[in-house]
């Protein structure tokens, strides 16, 4: 790659400016956010979207203090060259509640107590042109007064007849936490009624009366902002609406000029680039009547990043913070009822229903809610079906990972798994370096099938064993996994491609799973016949459109196979817990 630096985890937006690194032009949004009628705004976006880096921008440009810097900062973007009347002309308060210390009730208030605190101490030390600083931060000192500090930076802006524009990041991050800890107890205490967090944001509500002319929050979920009512209904959640579709993450237009700005792999086209990055990133949705899905910005550009530093193709397409999205998952999926609904919606990959604006802690379990939660989280995004119908679907191949990972701790937890990563990499090797199977079935079969309950067999059909095989066949980064493919015949029940970055391995593989119980076995020939023919016919008479370094486009997937050879066809019927038929058609 050439030309810009490609970012990754720099968050702000001076430094992407000075130092040169690629920016995608977000400034437009300022315009648009200064002619909404609401001057208090919340907009949330799942986790690795910008957030941060859109609050930095927002920074620097209402800063008051950033009067002389406005034109080397915004001079080759929209807002510089269209600035707004209100441009530098605010005192910001930034504060950011990443990393409190949630581990209980008194540890939270002081941290949550400490950072607010910290904040107005930064306000002055950042303003001290403005104020008496050095005085009053020593007055703040030793205070653990939340309400006083307001008060005192609120005053001191009203002397000096100066606004206040407030930016808080991450506003529900140690709710997120007291979430995934299942602590719903120190999680009502805090935000309710008389809970020192809606304590504070009565404090910044009340400001609005007097200097705090505008707010703008940014966070993940709706829960927080919910359950506090009253505390804060002075915020309008412009996360849904048509116009902030694409105020984060990035267009294909943007993703054009991202890809305009870098020099591709030899044996890469920046065709099939595009193709891989839109399978993995894309795929975001936000309101219905949108006209454009968007990119996941931040896993983006640390694949693209990584891609520039290492000058290879990454073999990791997940971010490196996606573990406390599994953890999330683990812990929504604590009743058997939103367990069974997860299994659904990663088997058919779609869920009808539509995303709720608001909901309480209380309430975020039911079904409707719990499918608005993995929206909020990113695992789900909006669709529209041809009648106008919305649907919430998994947005992409790499939020499809996410779900398998979980499968498989599932797995791990319930049934005491434990997987020999040796042994299972070397099954999947063989898959794709000599085009044997038989290994991995092997593997599935053995570590896996024989020590799941005999209670819990009884449950299990071809859907379970395909989300068994995908879970696992990912594990080593080599295969991409996909479900129920459509063409022309029917589904492909699994179709295995290499991963780009194993593009040097041979096979590939479609594959038809059935599963019979032990009280059926009599049945297994027919049943591997007739599957064989179904097989048969998707590949004699279907077109698949396969590994994106190569293209199974023109003709039927038999020519195709005849003229490459890179793509098996295998049948395999499981019986039972420890039995199965592995039959290879080509």
């Amino acid at each position: 790659m050439s030309g810009k630096a490609i970012p990754i985890g720099i968050s702000n937006f001076e430094t992407m400016i000075l130092e040169n690194y690629l920016y995608v032009d977000k400034t437009r949004y300022i315009e648009v956010l200064e002619n909404t009628k609401s001057k208090a705004q919340v907009f949330l976006r799942p986790r690795r979207f910008g957030k941060s880096l859109f609050l930095s921008m927002l920074s620097n440009y209402y800063d008051i203090n950033k009067k002389e810097e406005f034109n080397s900062l915004f001079k080759d973007l929209y807002i510089g060259k269209k600035p707004t009347a209100l441009k530098n002309s605010y005192i910001i308060w930034n504060i950011a509640f990443s990393g409190l210390n949630t581990l209980d009730r008194n540890y939270l208030f002081t941290s949550f107590s400490n950072n607010i605190i910290m904040s107005v101490r930064s306000v002055f030390n950042n303003y001290s042109n403005l104020f008496d600083s050095e005085k009053i931060i020593d007055e703040l000192k030793n205070t653990t007064d939340i309400k006083k500090a307001v008060s005192i930076l609120f005053d001191q802006a009203r002397n000096r007849k100066k606004k206040i524009y407030v930016l808080i990041d991450e506003y529900d991050h140690f709710a997120n936490d007291l979430i995934a800890m299942d602590d719903g107890i120190t999680y009502r205490e805090v935000v309710h009624a008389n809970g020192f967090v809606r304590d504070f944001y009565e404090v910044l509500k009340e400001g609005t009366t007097t200097v705090v002319d505008r707010i703008f929050m940014t966070g993940v979920s709706p829960v927080m902002l919910d359950d506090m009512t009253s505390g804060f209904n002075i915020a309008v959640n412009i996360t849904l609406e048509e116009e902030f579709n694409s105020m984060l993450g990035f267009t294909e237009e943007e993703m054009d000029y991202i890809l305009d700005n870098c020099n591709f792999i030899e044996g890469y086209t920046r065709n099939e680039l595009k193709n891989f990055l839109k399978a993995n990133y894309n795929g975001y949705l936000f309101n219905k009547h949108a006209k454009c899905k968007v990119y996941n910005s931040n896993m983006l550009l640390n694949f693209l990043g990584t891609w520039q530093r290492t000058k290879r193709f990454p073999e990791d397409i997940l971010d490196p913070n996606v573990n406390m999205d599994r953890a999330r998952i683990l812990m929504l999926a604590k009743n058997e009822n939103n367990r069974k609904m997860l299994e659904d919606i990663l088997f058919n990959e779609r869920i009808m229903g539509k995303v709720e604006p608001k909901f309480s802690f209380e309430f975020m379990y039911k079904d409707e809610y719990f499918v608005s939660l993995l929206f909020y989280l990113g695992m789900l995004t909006i669709d529209v079906d041809e009648f106008g119908f919305e649907y919430l679907i998994i947005p992409n191949y790499v939020s499809k990972v996410i779900y398998w990972d979980y499968m498989k701790l599932k797995l791990t937890d319930e049934y005491n798994i434990n997987v020999k990563m040796h042994d299972l990499t070397m099954a999947i090797a063989n898959m794709a370096i000599k085009g044997d199977i038989s290994g991995f079935i092997n593997y599935v079969s053995r570590e896996i099938l024989s020590k799941i309950s005999n209670r819990d067999l009884i449950k299990f059909d071809e859907k379970n064993i395909k989300l068994l095989l995908m879970a696992y066949v990912i594990q080593t980064g080599i295969y991409r996994a996909v479900s129920e493919r459509e063409c022309e015949e029917g589904y492909i029940d699994l179709i295995f491609e290499r991963h780009e970055g194993y593009k040097h391995l041979k096979y590939d593989w479609m594959i038809e799973i059935k599963y019979l119980k032990e009280s059926e076995r009599a049945k297994a020939q027919e049943t591997l016949q007739k599957a064989k023919k179904q097989l048969e016919k998707y590949a004699l008479e279907s077109e698949y459109s396969g590994h994106s370094t190569y293209r199974y486009s023109s003709g039927n997937v038999a020519k195709a196979v005849k003229q490459d050879g890179c793509l098996k066809l295998v049948v395999v019927v499981f019986i039972g817990k420890k039995d199965y038929i592995v039959e290879e058609l080509w």
